[in-house]
């Protein structure tokens, strides 16, 4: 089989700019089978205010408030040089992953920093072959995405880490389409997989993963 899809992935619309985290969370936990809670509020609102509860970091008084990223008091805010501005994370990689193994039991996630792309997809696609989506920091730090599969074995794949890739499916929340997403590979490492450009995750590519 060329394609590995494991589960079933209901793409969803992030409702706010900085909603990425929050939607792709929804987008996981809908596939693994935890129901939506009622609402109102909404189920990112609601994911959102964990995120922002649970974060456990002191935001700097001087770091800005931004539409994409607006201020909450325990946000994680870095910067990359002293004459930097701050940039603020809407969603750390380590709430995300505790906020996925809160709220199910099908799988243990964790945050997976890596030297380079094709370690990077290697780990995202090991999480695949266990049966389950994945999550992807994408374009540095600035956006989440699900993926939801790979495609080998067809003719003009690569070979990363023995296994012949042709590409991943992803999940954006902010793609503006419900389609699965297919990423050739080399526009996945060229365009989408990047470092972190500071702080604890600084030249890592993070994926989150399961072991």
């Amino acid at each position: 089989m060329a394609d590995v899809i494991p589960r079933s992935v209901n793409w969803v619309r992030q409702e706010e700019l900085y909603f990425c985290g929050p939607a792709v969370a929804q987008m996981l936990l809908d596939s693994l089978g935890v129901a939506s809670p009622g609402t109102p509020p909404t189920w990112q609102t609601q994911l959102y205010d964990y995120i922002t509860q649970n974060t456990n970091a002191k935001r700097p008084r001087t770091a800005p408030d931004i539409p994409s990223a607006p201020a909450f008091p325990e946000q994680k805010c870095e910067r990359c040089s002293r004459n930097d501005p701050y940039t603020c994370w809407s969603t750390t990689p380590n709430v995300l992953k505790n906020l996925l193994n809160a709220n199910q039991g099908v799988a243990v996630y964790s945050v997976s920093p890596r030297a380079n792309e094709e370690s990077a997809t290697d780990a995202v696609c090991d999480t695949l072959d266990k049966g389950v989506p994945a999550l992807a920091l994408v374009y540095g730090w600035v956006h989440w995405v699900v993926v939801d599969g790979y495609r080998h074995s067809m003719p003009g794949s690569i070979n990363t880490y023995g296994r012949n890739l042709n590409g991943v499916y992803i999940r954006d929340p902010d793609s503006g389409a419900s389609s699965i997403h297919y990423i050739p590979w080399i526009d996945w490492r060229d365009d989408y997989l990047s470092g972190v450009p500071c702080g604890q995750y600084q030249n890592k590519i993070v994926v989150i993963r399961v072991s």
